[in-house]
């Protein structure tokens, strides 16, 4: 686990300033407080940044192969790089017993041909300096980040925005039309960045710098849609066992490493199901497993994941974290992040980080079991959502829709009156829009509201004869037929293509990268997601069950109620804490007279927007919070960026 860095230019002759290359190798140094190395070789450089996981004395970057024509900076694991090194590369005399030098052979070898054949968490780049081109890669599903500007003259990247800019050549102009899908998705989606000409890489792709014509090309390596498989009663054992070998063997690849390992450990189905599986593969060593308590009730989950620990026998660890200690971290954290993102999970993800770290340097996660076994609550409403946006028309629809904005008063997680209004968000609009009304912070409507009057971003304009503004085209255009054979695997899809990595990866990376831990993911290995995607719905949603075959999986060997317990998400109570102890700390950075000065929000929508919160009349958590994140990032990470100066 690591951060890279670097640059090319155009200009074969362009000089190379170190200065440039060591302030962005720097800028991520908790990302890789153990090493750093460069590599400076006209017309390109590269940094590394390393936390040292899998051999402790070897692998250090950029990594060379001897002919010192071939050079690799890469970020992640490989997970089967064992494996690789058995099938593939059993000829050769390694010098380490780094995934990195398997993966640089690999790619010699291979070349692109080797990325769909990595199993991991990944982002890497590849300089061919003999054939005068370069490749970058990124993991199937986003687990680790690559952002990169291609300019004219000059091809910039980084594992974090905040280290790219310290480029000189890098714009850093605010792109309002990207501002639209951030309020939309609560982060930007791929290939979005708040920069203008800025990019990250896309999930499951890979592209090709050619030094030679300065060309980009990109292609897509991974595949992997929900399929419609048709469910036979009799075969609930078979998949029973197949889940259970494939969930093993991702954990034995996911717990190597040459450090000690840990679990986060959530009262819910993900966690449990891990310690279960991990108990399975490492029985003579300690597992050490990780719980934040809430003060609130209503988010505080701790009872049972001590139940789950004290039942498996394995060493817990649990830290009661009072309110004021959240808040504490809340302005520094924001300040060091690199873009914005509102899914509040991240500030509940950053502190059972901060708290494991100080025990272990890689953990397991539970992310992508949501998203591959259908564990959120939108699932449930699917029949009530097929029938009413089939029967009603469309103009009643719209009517019932604005009934969501009737006031409540319960900021509770997850209330019952909260799944009603949501619900009703989403009646009128199709399957592959739907799932992004009932979770996003903003729908089309609410964003023209909220933005400017002077700002018309493309995004919020129907183009091409749809009936639908482009803000919502990839949602249609990933989902494909899927949404017209099937509703629960469209929604399936939405979680996996886009919640997945704009929000779960993301913040995940962030979190745990801020505090130099690994966040490891055995549900997101490729055998385990594949597998996922080649099962019947039935196994995953059956008669309102969720995660139904991860239950199954519980009915034996494990602590009383695991099978039966309801999902529960890892998040803080925002919309709470917005009208009692943030609420001084959010009034400032939500000051009309900034917001309108700042030009990107309507002040007086922002405005009513938090009077209505405070009275309590609407929760507003989202909106607000989403709002803020942006303007805090504004006023301390972009203006941080602009006051770099570097010849």
């Amino acid at each position: 686990m690591c951060g890279i860095c670097g640059f090319f230019y155009k200009n074969t002759g362009k000089p190379i300033n170190p200065v440039i290359l060591d302030r962005m190798v720097d800028k991520m140094v908790h990302r890789g407080p153990d090493e750093k190395g460069v590599y400076i070789m006209q017309p390109g450089a590269l940094g590394h940044r390393r936390l040292t996981i899998i051999d402790l004395v070897g692998g250090q970057q950029p990594m060379e192969l001897p002919n010192e024509k071939e050079v690799l900076v890469y970020n992640g694991e490989i997970y089967n790089y064992l494996e690789i090194k058995k099938n593939y590369l059993s000829d050769i005399q390694f010098t380490s017993s780094s995934d990195t030098e398997v993966l640089l052979h690999f790619l010699h070898r291979k070349g692109t041909d080797a990325i769909p054949l990595l199993n991991g968490m990944f982002a890497f780049v590849y300089w061919d300096i003999e054939n005068q081109k370069v490749i970058f890669a990124r993991d199937p599903v986003g687990q680790k980040p690559l952002f990169y500007y291609f300019g004219s003259d000059s091809f910039i990247f980084s594992s974090e925005l905040s280290s790219l800019a310290c480029h000189p050549d890098l714009p850093k102009n605010i792109d309002v039309d990207s501002l639209a899908y951030y309020l939309l998705f609560e982060g930007y989606p791929h290939p979005h960045t708040p920069l203008k000409g800025v990019n990250k890489l896309s999930p499951g792709y890979f592209m090709v710098l050619n030094l030679r014509n300065w060309t980009l090309k990109k292609e897509k390596y991974w595949e992997n849609l929900p399929n419609p498989y048709v469910f036979k009663p009799m075969d609930e054992n078979k998949y029973l066992e197949t889940f259970e070998e494939k969930l093993i063997q991702s954990m034995e690849r996911h717990l190597r490493a040459d450090v000690e390992v840990g679990i986060f450990l959530s009262g819910g189905l993900d966690s449990p199901t891990l310690v279960k599986a991990a108990l399975s593969t490492k029985k003579s060593q300690s597992i050490k497993s990780f719980t934040i308590k809430h003060e609130l009730d209503s988010f505080d989950e701790a009872g049972h994941a001590k139940e789950v620990a004290r039942y498996f026998g394995i060493e817990h660890h649990e830290r009661l974290l009072s309110q004021s200690d959240f808040l504490a971290d809340i302005d520094p954290l924001l300040k060091n992040n690199d873009e914005p993102i509102a899914d509040p999970g991240f500030l509940a993800i950053h502190q059972v980080a901060k708290f494991s770290s100080d025990f272990v340097k890689v953990v397991i996660s539970g992310n992508g079991g949501d998203e591959f076994f259908a564990g959120y609550h939108p699932f449930q409403a699917l029949g009530a959502y097929r029938v009413a946006h089939k029967l009603i028309p469309n103009y009643l629809a719209k009517f019932i829709s604005d009934l969501s904005d009737l006031p409540r008063a319960s900021f509770d997680y997850m209330n019952i009156p909260f799944r009603i209004q949501r619900f009703l968000r989403g009646i009128p609009y199709p399957p592959s829009e739907v799932l992004m009304h009932w979770i996003g912070s903003f729908n089309n409507h609410e964003i023209r509201a909220v933005l400017n009057k002077d700002i018309l971003p493309n995004a919020l304009v129907k183009v091409n004869g749809n009936k639908y503004p482009s803000l919502y085209n990839s949602l249609h255009e990933t989902n494909g037929e899927l949404m017209q054979k099937d509703l629960f695997l469209t929604i399936l899809n939405t979680f996996q293509q886009f919640y997945l990595p704009i929000c779960i990866c993301n913040h995940s990376d962030k979190a745990s990268m801020r505090v130099s831990q690994e966040l490891r993911s055995p549900f997101l290995d490729v055998e385990m997601m594949r597998f996922a995607n080649q099962m019947p719905s039935q196994m995953k949603y059956f008669k309102g069950k969720t995660k139904y075959i991860l239950r199954k999986y519980h009915e034996r060997n494990s602590p009383m109620g695991v099978s039966k317990r309801p999902k529960q998400g890892f998040t803080v109570p925002i919309a709470h804490w917005l009208t009692t102890a943030l609420k001084p700390w959010a009034n400032d950075i939500l000051d009309p007279l900034q917001i309108e000065k700042d030009g990107f929000f309507d002040a007086r929508e922002v405005r009513r927007l938090w009077r209505e919160h405070q009275e309590r009349k609407i929760n507003h958590g989202k909106k607000l919070w989403t709002i803020i994140v942006f303007q805090h990032w504004l006023h301390s990470v972009w203006s941080e960026w602009n006051s770099i100066k570097i010849h």
